[in-house]
């Protein structure tokens, strides 16, 4: 089974925002490392690829930003999700 699991920091803070974003986490069986691609949505229009991606959030809102792993655009296993709360800049 593939489990997808992700981290981000930071997790809240003011516009603009930038949050690193790792699936280092994420469980992929050994006999298939290297075969998938991590496809990010940030919640926000973006959205990204790689295990580790940096994102900006411009806008206050809170964000769900979920990340999965794709065989040939395919989604297999689970998906993780974080929240991500950008505030008004002061």
């Amino acid at each position: 089974m593939i489990i997808a699991c992700c981290t981000a920091t930071p997790t809240l803070g003011y516009a603009p925002l930038e949050v690193t974003f790792d699936a280092a986490c994420s469980y992929v069986p050994p006999e298939h490392a290297g075969v998938y691609m991590y496809l990010w949505d940030f919640g926000d229009g973006d959205g990204d690829a790689g295990r580790a991606v940096v994102h900006t959030f411009a806008e206050p809102g809170t964000y769900q930003v979920y990340v999965g792993l794709h065989d040939m655009g395919v989604p297999v296993g689970t998906f993780a999700m974080r929240v991500i709360t950008v505030l008004p800049a002061p």
